[in-house]
């Protein structure tokens, strides 16, 4: 497995025209040098924080080229009441975050068995599959 990652760094004066387009743009150059030294036609797309934002949009004009999408900590407005507000504001997060005996622990990949990451996952050490 390879893991390419992008490092915007910090804006400078030099960089206030940039917009959000551009960023998408230089997202699109990236992803198409990694499919293109790796001979994909797809990958899985991980944005963390505002690269979330960026990953959403990217992935919602270029489905072709992302193969899953991966969304962590996003930024969203809790102050709008919706279904995500409430259950955010509402739920215990250790509770949350343990695993569940109601929840499968061993699903299949989507890969096919055979292909690199193919086969099964499974849950903790301890757990039934695990």
């Amino acid at each position: 497995m390879d893991i390419w990652m992008i490092d915007w760094g910090y804006p400078t004066l030099a960089d206030r025209h940039l917009r959000l387009d551009d960023y998408v743009d230089f997202l699109d150059a990236c992803v198409d040098r990694v499919r293109r030294e790796r001979g994909v036609e797809s990958l899985t797309l991980w944005g963390y924080c505002l690269g979330t934002t960026l990953a959403v949009i990217y992935s919602s004009l270029f489905p072709e080229k992302v193969r899953n999408l991966v969304i962590q900590t996003p930024l969203v407005n809790f102050d709008i009441q919706n279904t995500l507000a409430v259950w955010a504001k509402n739920t215990d997060p250790v509770k949350v975050s343990r695993p569940s005996s109601t929840s499968p622990v061993t699903f299949p990949s989507p890969r096919r068995p055979g292909e690199a990451g193919g086969g099964e996952v499974s849950g903790p050490p301890g757990q039934p599959g695990g």
